[in-house]
């Protein structure tokens, strides 16, 4: 969230962002359809994960952040799209998890 890494970060960052984005595919593919919830948490990480993916691949200048929140003088972050599609993903997601049925945690039927 609007925190410079350097110049020799993109290509790191891109690779991560890549790795992230396949992982999150292969979780996706395998949550059941009935677990709404859960896929969308994991849907909105992705969404946020390829829109930053997208940036740092295509913007000579990365992930632009451009929502910046504060009140007066005080200013809190600077963020994006993407980044409140990965925060509010993974907020559902934490909370989905803490919701689960112990059953369907441990694989029962």
């Amino acid at each position: 969230m609007g925190i410079p890494l350097g110049p020799g970060a993109r290509w790191l960052l891109i690779a991560a962002s890549a790795a992230a984005v396949v992982f999150l595919v292969a979780w996706l593919w395998h949550i059941p359809v009935s677990a709404t919830p859960f896929r969308l948490a994991v849907g909105l990480v992705l969404g946020g994960a390829v829109g930053n993916l997208a940036d740092r691949l295509f913007s000579p200048r990365g992930v632009v952040d451009f929502i910046d929140l504060g009140w007066h003088g005080y200013r809190f972050w600077t963020f994006n799209i993407a980044d409140v599609g990965i925060t509010v993903g993974a907020a559902l997601l934490v909370l989905s998890l803490w919701r689960r049925d112990p059953e369907e945690q441990r694989g029962a039927p």
